[in-house]
């Protein structure tokens, strides 16, 4: 996941930062999954762009996006900001909790929001049906 919340209760972009700064970030605060707000750890590697995964033994009932590949990651970084530049509302990795879903990005348009996904892997029609179905309710 590329966001979390920080102890200050502030969502903390990981991917907005060098890997410097993370680094002292990381001594210097504890991230929180937001979606389960169990303790996460920030990782730092050298191959992958920094962000959270959850602690081995976490009970999170979704796991909240772990396992993401680096070109996934990438790819909703730059819809993220290419549609802020655009002057768009918009929320990157958002839970809706009403759905138990989170969509990669969710645009607010005037009159309604709308679930972004981007799609890297192999997706079936059922799986990609029943997510679909989901947004389109709320």
């Amino acid at each position: 996941m590329l966001i979390a919340y920080n102890n200050l209760q502030q969502l903390f972009h990981a991917y907005q930062y060098t890997r410097k700064a993370l680094q002292t970030y990381r001594r210097q605060m504890t991230f929180f999954c937001p979606q389960c707000l169990e303790p996460v750890h920030l990782k730092i590697g050298s191959y992958n762009i920094p962000h959270f995964a959850h602690h081995t033994q976490s009970q999170c009932p979704k796991l909240f996006a772990e396992g993401e590949s680096k070109l996934h990651l990438q790819g909703k970084i730059q819809l993220f900001e290419w549609l802020q530049k655009l002057g768009h509302k918009v929320k990157l990795e958002p839970y809706l909790t009403e759905l138990s879903q989170r969509p990669d990005l969710l645009v607010a348009l005037e009159t309604n929001n709308v679930a972004l996904e981007f799609q890297c892997s192999p997706l079936t029609h059922h799986k990609w049906q029943e997510r679909t179905t989901g947004y389109e309710k709320k």
